[in-house]
């Protein structure tokens, strides 16, 4: 990695580079040239997801989406998880949906359950979030003001993904790895 690179994301024949003076360089690499674009004046740390046209920039707070090389949103928020074309974000208090289609953010929870980590189910008709040190998974509905909040199982550390179908849980951490099948 050449110096004055803060980060590098791939998508397919794609690279992207962020450097420490704040642009991004895109580099297909069958095609060959380089296409740049400045950013304007950020805290951007790292490129926390990049897909097809879309480029998502972690700051120490905020997430910054570009689309098509142009900024299209800044959103104020700790962690994300990107499924289809909807990304989950929380700032620790509230829990949003960004629909990359249309550019339109939507407010799913507010609790204030300070999440560790936020992951969409496959279904996206659910969100698992790690609280206090338990998985948690939240039924989304539009039924009035009912929130339906299931444990799952202890995560005091470490990580977790579902599977394609969204049946298991698979639970990595320093000392074990482990399955729970949803039912």
């Amino acid at each position: 990695i050449a110096s004055g690179v803060k980060d590098v994301a791939l998508f397919g024949e794609s690279v992207a580079r962020l450097t420490a003076d704040n642009h991004i360089l895109m580099t297909k690499t069958t095609v060959g040239g380089e296409q740049d674009i400045t950013l304007a004046a950020g805290d951007y740390r790292s490129i926390a997801d990049y897909r097809n046209d879309i480029i998502v920039l972690q700051g120490a707070s905020q997430f910054t989406i570009w689309k098509d090389g142009q900024l299209r949103d800044t959103i104020a928020a700790t962690h994300l998880d990107w499924r289809k074309n909807k990304i989950l974000l929380t700032n620790g208090y509230d829990i949003w949906r960004y629909d990359t289609s249309d550019q339109v953010t939507t407010l799913l929870d507010r609790t204030g359950s300070n999440p560790s980590i936020i992951r969409w189910h496959p279904s996206q008709s659910y969100i698992a979030e790690v609280v206090a040190g338990q998985i948690q998974i939240i039924e989304l509905d539009n039924r009035g003001e009912k929130r339906h909040v299931i444990d799952i199982a202890p995560l005091a550390q470490g990580d977790f993904v579902f599977d394609p179908k969204g049946e298991k849980i698979f639970i990595l951490t320093d000392q074990d790895f482990s399955q729970i099948q949803i039912q």
